[in-house]
C-alpha cells in the first residue's frame, strides 16, 4: 500500500512540475520582426469618441489577449500583459490600432488553465488617411487663367 502511495505521489509531482501550459496562446514579443516591434510600440488604444466617424475600418472584430498565470511560480497575470497580447494580435493583422476593449479578470479560469487570468478583448482598426495624404496621390498646383 506504501509503495502505491509513494508511486502516485510521485506521478502527482511529475505532473504539477512538468504541468500542462495555458489553453491559450501567448505570443513573445521575441518572436517578432524589428518593423513589428516599432509597430506595437506605437499602437494605441482609441476610445470610441476618441475618433471621428469615417476615420477609420474594422479589420477584425472581437480578438482576444490574454496574461495567464498557469504555474505557482509563474508571474501573476495582470491587464497591462493582457493588453499587450491583444497588441501584438492586431500587429500580425496589420492594425493601426484597437477600439471597444474591455478586460476582465477570472480566478481559477478552468477554461484558459489558469489560476488567475486577465482577458482583454476588442476589435482591429486601421485609420483612413485624408486625401491629400493618401501614398501616390499629390496634390495638383492650381493654375490661374
Amino acid at each position: 500500500m506504501k509503495r502505491i502511495v509513494l508511486a502516485f505521489l510521485f506521478f502527482a509531482l511529475i505532473n504539477v512540475l512538468s504541468g500542462c501550459g495555458p489553453f491559450v496562446e501567448i505570443k513573445k514579443e521575441s518572436d517578432f520582426t524589428i518593423e513589428q516591434r516599432e509597430k506595437l510600440s506605437v499602437i494605441k488604444v482609441y476610445d470610441r469618441n476618441e475618433l471621428p466617424a469615417g476615420s477609420y475600418r474594422i479589420i477584425e472584430q472581437s480578438i482576444w489577449g490574454v496574461s495567464c498565470k498557469n504555474l505557482l511560480w509563474d508571474p501573476a497575470a495582470n491587464r497591462y500583459d493582457a493588453l499587450k497580447q491583444l497588441k501584438m494580435k492586431a500587429v500580425e493583422l496589420n492594425g493601426d490600432g484597437l477600439i471597444n476593449v474591455q478586460c476582465r479578470e477570472v480566478n481559477n479560469d478552468l477554461s484558459a488553465n489558469c489560476w488567475h487570468s486577465f482577458t482583454c478583448y476588442g476589435d482591429v482598426i486601421q485609420l483612413k488617411l485624408p486625401k491629400e495624404k493618401e501614398p501616390g496621390r499629390t496634390q495638383q498646383p492650381i493654375q490661374l487663367l
